[in-house]
């Protein structure tokens, strides 16, 4: 069967697509004592590595470097409007008009300031907003066809406490308009076991009729790292901060934009773990993710899940799920094999084809052969015969010269050896010289096909050279001018001996074959020395048998 070979562009690396558009799924189930079997099916994202799921708690990064350096960083933030006043506070009053006044008031202990005309003004307790008109309105009254500007120059510090899951505990003096934010940069922010979602931050309060409660506002850090918010909670003295303990929690890894581990309120499904991590990468394959889940008996399930699927999306999360989501060339190489091909096609390189692709599949999408290939000279070399067949040559040369050895062993034990013993001893150490230089060359794997008549299926890691067209014939071995000859269509192996002036007399006449250039071999003995003969073909001329004949014990 001759198989034509045409241009194409590529068409079996289709096999990607197709390899993306399965869906399977399996649930594997493993104990406690076999959880290092399970590990290893996520060993590439080392996701069981506890350091490594410390180390990609999401937000963790945000507090990296950040220090009571804070505190001067942030001394020239500007003060907001809803800024609450106390003792401490430090405002330069301008007065411009017929007369030119400045004056630096401080709020003091009892709360209240007071300057030139103005005896006394209750600001404790007041926006700074509220303070600017209030402030405004009395010295407008104390002095005519006046202009007045108010501003806040100074803040007053206020102690804090930073308590709970951050790593650095403790009692903190921070200027006024400092945020929670602020404090938790400063105290270094939660730590490995602590919750970024669920911080506590507390403080007494006075109502109107005099009765103290305690106010607990809860902070959702994910509220800043995902949506852009700045819950910007203004500090007051004796706010105290507390982190509690890390919530549920799962980690997703691998083809995703942001794989870290993330902590999920009630209710959260997959599709929520996915729109934390930022959404899947270009080259995530959604139809395989991979679920490892613990249940209540300590076993661990391993799930492929259809994420395509939207019933699948709405899964609910569990604590500790580890999802990885992978790469869809990962996928590919299961379904496909990766092949190599060079020589004498249009466009040689490494291909990842369909399984049970076929050798003429191959060179189709390699673009086609170029006009001077020779594709009866292809060779294809396999890694799974490479082995085998240098196991076998290892066991034959070995078996030979123990052959030999026995033979020259017995043969020593004679005091006197005749010429004839002599001779055979030359011709078995000769034997024993080709025997190991035989031994030396090493098969690669070459699998031999007739390219005219079969079409290989290809196999993962086939490398397949296709040379060029030779346009000879070479004879070795028992002839007296061994060499390469120019073809000659209408040779007949007969013609070619001639040509180099016959066999010797140590040749084995009936022994003379042709070997192709697939690795065929053609004995003249059966097909007579009138077999035609072929580009690229070799005439071997043995050695006569009588030299190389097998040793009797």
């Amino acid at each position: 069967m001759k198989f034509s070979i045409q241009k194409s562009q590529f068409a079996f690396r289709l096999c990607f697509f197709l390899a993306i558009g399965a869906s399977l799924t399996a649930d594997v189930v493993y104990s406690e004592a076999n959880l290092q079997e399970a590990q290893s099916r996520f060993s590439k994202l080392r996701i069981f590595d506890d350091s490594q799921v410390r180390a990609n708690v999401f937000g963790s990064s945000y507090f990296i470097n950040n220090s009571t350096d804070t505190l001067t960083m942030n001394q020239n933030k500007p003060v907001q409007a809803d800024y609450v006043l106390g003792p401490g506070d430090v405002f330069l009053i301008k007065i411009r008009g017929v007369i030119n006044e400045e004056h630096r008031v401080e709020v003091n202990n009892r709360g209240v300031l007071s300057f030139a005309k103005i005896p006394t003004i209750y600001v404790a307790g007041l926006t700074l907003s509220q303070a600017r008109d209030e402030i405004a309105e009395y010295a407008l009254e104390a002095y005519k066809n006046v202009d007045v500007e108010v501003e806040l120059i100074d803040l007053k510090n206020i102690d804090v406490i930073a308590t709970g899951n951050v790593n650095r505990p403790g009692a903190y003096t921070v200027r006024s308009n400092y945020t929670a934010l602020d404090l938790l940069y400063i105290c270094g922010g939660p730590t490995e076991k602590g919750s970024f979602r669920s911080i506590e931050l507390t403080r007494n309060k006075v109502n109107s009729d005099g009765s103290k409660i305690i106010e607990t506002t809860v902070i959702d850090l994910y509220n800043v790292f995902l949506l852009g918010r700045h819950d910007s909670i203004l500090l007051e003295a004796g706010d105290r901060l507390y982190v509690p303990n890390i919530g549920n929690t799962a980690t997703i890894a691998g083809q995703v934009k942001y794989p870290a581990q993330y902590e999920w309120s009630d209710g959260s499904t997959l599709k929520d773990l996915i729109a934390m991590c930022g959404g899947f990468t270009p080259n995530a394959n959604i139809t395989r993710v991979e679920l490892s889940r613990k249940s209540e008996d300590n076993t661990y399930h391993f799930f492929e899940i259809d994420y395509s699927q939207p019933k699948n999306q709405t899964m609910l999360l569990k604590d500790g799920d580890i999802f990885r989501i992978p790469n869809r060339m990962e996928i590919l190489k299961e379904k496909c094999v990766v092949v190599d091909i060079n020589g004498r096609v249009n466009y040689p390189g490494r291909y990842i084809l369909p399984q049970n692709t076929r050798l003429s599949a191959l060179i189709e999408s390699a673009g086609g052969l170029q006009d001077d290939a020779f594709l009866n000279g292809a060779m294809l070399t396999r890694k799974s015969l490479e082995s085998e067949q240098q196991r076998i040559q290892k066991k034959v040369m070995q078996d030979l010269e123990a052959q030999i050895l026995k033979f020259q062993a017995n043969l020593a034990e004679s005091a006197i050896l005749s010429d004839d013993q002599k001779l055979l001893m030359k011709a078995q150490s000769l034997r024993q010289n080709i025997i190991r230089s035989q031994g030396e060359i090493l098969y690669e794997g070459r699998l031999i096909f007739d390219p005219s008549q079969e079409d290989p299926v290809l196999l993962d890691q086939d490398e397949i050279s296709i040379p060029s067209e030779p346009n000879s014939v070479t004879v070795i071995g028992a002839v007296y001018n061994s060499g390469t000859l120019t073809f000659h269509e209408d040779w007949s192996v007969d013609d070619y001996l001639n040509h180099v002036g016959g066999a010797t007399s140590f040749a084995d006449e009936n022994g003379i074959y042709v070997l192709k250039p697939y690795g065929h071999v053609l004995n003249i003995k059966t097909n007579g020395k009138s077999l035609q003969v072929e580009k690229g073909d070799a005439i071997v001329v043995p050695l006569d048998a009588e030299m190389l004949a097998p040793i009797n014990e």
